[in-house]
């Protein structure tokens, strides 16, 4: 881990409450890892984590994509092209993917969770790996999905399924309400045979690994967290 400070070279408008920064200069670090960011001139606000979104073959520049909820995000938000910020990092061992792994893989986002399995996802088109992958990414309604047009033209093996809790029914022509059980298992037919990754808020995470747990799955690697700044 190191310390280092980073410059904004781009902002992303992803939704209207969520931007990717771009920034430089690049980092070594593994899909599903993280940095805590501290804002220049912001100190007494405490420093949040925040995951890669891009992927680590980018050696250039990195990416955070980051939900506005708090002070912390708030501030951030006021940020532009040439703002430096601290970063330390990277850090975390939870939900780490690399090319070594083998198996195929499926993946269940609640919101911003989403941003390291785009870090994965990203990483394995880089790498050409030929990995099933499979994600069930849920959203309130359709402006709340991140990355929706780089989704929805993934390479064939990998699959994304939407779920969308708040949308109009009329409106929308794919899933609908939360991740369940029965469309786990229609869309990850063997589930045993996948390995499996949680990330979002706690209750999705811990709710879905209940379940998984109930269907006979053992290899499940997750990280609940709560949305930085928003406590």
């Amino acid at each position: 881990m190191k310390q280092f400070e980073a410059e904004i070279i781009d902002i992303i408008d992803e939704t209207p409450d969520v931007k990717t920064f771009i920034l430089k200069p690049g980092l070594d670090f593994i899909p599903g890892q993280y940095c805590t960011i501290q804002i220049i001139g912001k100190e007494d606000i405490s420093p949040r984590p925040f995951t890669f979104s891009s992927s680590p073959t980018d050696k250039k520049n990195f990416s955070l994509t980051i939900k506005k909820v708090g002070q912390f995000t708030t501030e951030m938000f006021k940020l532009k092209k040439g703002s430096k910020i601290l970063v330390n990092g990277p850090l975390g061992n939870a939900l780490l993917f690399d090319e070594n792994i083998k198996d195929n893989i499926a993946m269940v986002a609640g919101g911003v969770g989403v941003t390291p399995f785009m870090s994965m996802l990203r990483y394995a088109i880089s790498k050409k790996l030929t990995n099933k992958f499979i994600l069930f990414y849920s959203c309130r309604t359709r402006k709340d999905i991140i990355f929706k047009g780089e989704l929805s033209s993934m390479p064939s093996n990998i699959k994304v399924i939407f779920f969308l809790t708040r949308e109009n029914p009329k409106q929308w022509q794919g899933e609908l309400g939360r991740i369940d059980e029965a469309r786990l298992k229609k869309y990850a037919k063997n589930v045993k045979s996948f390995r499996w990754y949680l990330a979002g808020p706690p209750a999705m995470v811990n709710s879905t690994k209940e379940l998984l747990k109930k269907l006979g799955v053992t290899n499940i690697h997750s990280e609940p967290w709560q949305i930085p700044g928003k406590n």
